[in-house]
């Protein structure tokens, strides 16, 4: 059973550095990816702070490509 495969490592949560798992999805942990071409980072829905968890809801409605905090900083400034 793969209960306990690790995924590629590109799966490493940029926030809790832990590594995903094969079955993460079937487990209800959600995982996104930064689209800056030269991040790569990937990270837990949980693990991401409030402003950021906010900014992904509202890009992922409107279907657009989602940046991490560590790459634009300015799209979390609260105004």
């Amino acid at each position: 059973m793969d209960r306990g495969k690790l995924a590629n490592k590109k799966f490493t949560c940029g926030v809790c550095c832990m590594r995903g798992r094969v079955l993460d999805e079937s487990k209800g942990i959600v995982w996104f990816g930064c689209d800056e071409k030269v991040c790569g980072k990937w990270y837990h829905f949980e693990c991401l702070h409030r402003s950021e968890q906010e900014y992904l809801r509202e890009i992922m409605e409107e279907g657009e490509s989602w940046y991490c905090k560590a790459c634009k900083p300015w799209l979390y400034c609260e105004e």
